[in-house]
């Protein structure tokens, strides 16, 4: 019976733990980023957005042109 107060408390405090552990922020921007074949920006290739609720999204190619829209989350 001594073990069975030993043990659950240990158990219980390591479920609460990896509870709280999961548990993130949501980003205060949202963040649209749009990527292109080459220098002048005529030819989209991919992009991406993080949203305010904190999903993520990419497509396609991610090169090193790109253009980023940032809007605060209300």
């Amino acid at each position: 019976m001594r073990k069975l107060f030993f043990v659950f408390p240990l158990l219980l405090v390591t479920f609460c733990g990896s509870i709280f552990s999961a548990v993130e922020a949501l980003p205060s921007q949202e963040v649209e980023t749009t990527y292109y074949s080459n220098a002048s920006k005529t030819k989209v290739v991919g992009g991406s957005i993080l949203s305010c609720y904190g999903g993520f999204k990419k497509w396609g190619k991610q090169t090193q042109y790109k253009t980023r829209f940032i809007s605060p989350c209300d």
